[in-house]
């Protein structure tokens, strides 16, 4: 049987793949670094699922852009694909299906 944190770590691979594949798709690739550093993780506290996205620095400002940098939207444009929707609709299924069978 499947445990909580082994459906969101599921989870958190394939949210990692989705930003990864943004940045790509953007061309926001230099040395691969900003690759590497990509760690999304759902997170599970008390009861309730958040979203955390951690990376270089630097993924701040290719995001949300700055004065000299334009806003690339990476995580707005992910949270919008049809990808992310189907994942939000795995790990909630299968999360709610975990807490039915230990119930």
């Amino acid at each position: 049987m499947a445990t909580a944190q082994s459906i969101l770590s599921r989870g958190n691979n394939r949210l990692a793949r989705l930003i990864e594949a943004e940045i790509q798709k953007q061309n926001l690739i230099k040395t691969g670094d900003l690759l590497k550093s990509i760690d999304a993780q759902f997170v599970l506290k008390n009861k309730k699922i958040t979203i955390k996205i951690g990376a270089m620095y630097y993924y701040t400002f290719l995001d949300n852009g700055t004065r000299h940098i334009k806003s690339r939207n990476i995580t707005q444009k992910v949270i919008n694909s049809d990808k992310f929707v189907k994942l939000m609709e795995d790990v909630a299924g299968e999360y709610i299906e975990f807490l039915i069978d230990i119930n």
